[in-house]
């Protein structure tokens, strides 16, 4: 009914006010498959959609608020004129400079927005034990997974599966899906949240063309690589392939 779908998006547009949650990414172009070694400047400032992004110490911080397409803005504001006023909820989440500890992640307000870095959180010792069951290439390190499943062949079937499908709207440059592409040859446990790798790692691209269709998968090579890793998800700072 009109009254439920009027109910529907009020309470949406409550969670997206109330709700959204900075979190620290690498913003990527699709099928760009060149890293840069400095991602962006300090101070600079871009929208995604309906997001805003900050640089900070050299990475993007964004908003990651669901953005509604226009069909479903038209929508929202027409059954909306007639819908009971609501009360103003604030805008502001907290005082730009607090800090806080989320899980694993550190979180810093910016612009009265938390923005937290977005590691994987440790698994409990039964999640840890399914995990190593089903994953036997995992290596472990001191509770952490400091390398993944992925090989060759692994990439290679993806492109064969997947060759032709549609395709995520924003595809990683060094990514296929998290934690599907990196096989690592090294790695070397830094301190209780992450571990830290400067390594070799080879890279398997999966490419997509301009309408988002799946086209072909390519190794890039063994790279070096400054990065985040946690329960086998790999979260790069740097990437620089020979």
């Amino acid at each position: 009914s009109q009254a439920l779908a009027v109910q529907l998006i009020m309470s949406i547009s409550m969670f997206i006010k109330s709700g959204s949650l900075v979190v620290l990414f690498v913003l990527c172009q699709p099928g760009d498959s060149t890293p840069r070694p400095d991602e962006c400047t300090d101070g600079e400032y871009e929208r995604m959609d309906c997001n805003g992004c900050w640089c900070a110490n050299g990475y993007w911080m964004c908003t990651m608020m669901l953005c509604l397409d226009d069909s479903f803005v038209s929508l929202s504001n027409e059954l909306t004129h007639s819908a009971p006023p609501v009360s103003k909820i604030s805008d502001r989440e907290c005082d730009d400079g607090e800090s806080k500890i989320l899980d694993c992640n550190q979180c810093r307000c910016m612009g009265g927005l938390w923005a937290c870095t977005m590691m994987r959180c440790l698994l409990e010792p039964e999640e840890r034990s399914i995990l190593r069951s089903s994953c036997p290439n995992y290596k472990f390190i001191d509770k952490h997974v400091c390398s993944t499943c992925v090989t060759a062949a692994d990439a290679l079937q993806f492109s064969k599966e997947h060759r032709g499908e549609p395709a995520p709207r924003r595809v990683s440059r060094n990514t296929v899906f998290e934690g599907q592409d990196i096989t690592y040859t090294a790695g070397n446990y830094n301190n209780e949240d992450t571990c830290r790798l400067t390594t070799h790692v080879k890279t398997w691209n999966c490419y997509h063309d301009r309408k988002g269709t799946w086209t072909h998968c390519k190794e890039m090579g063994h790279c070096t690589a400054q990065s985040a890793m946690v329960n086998g998800h790999f979260f790069h700072q740097s990437l620089n392939c020979l």
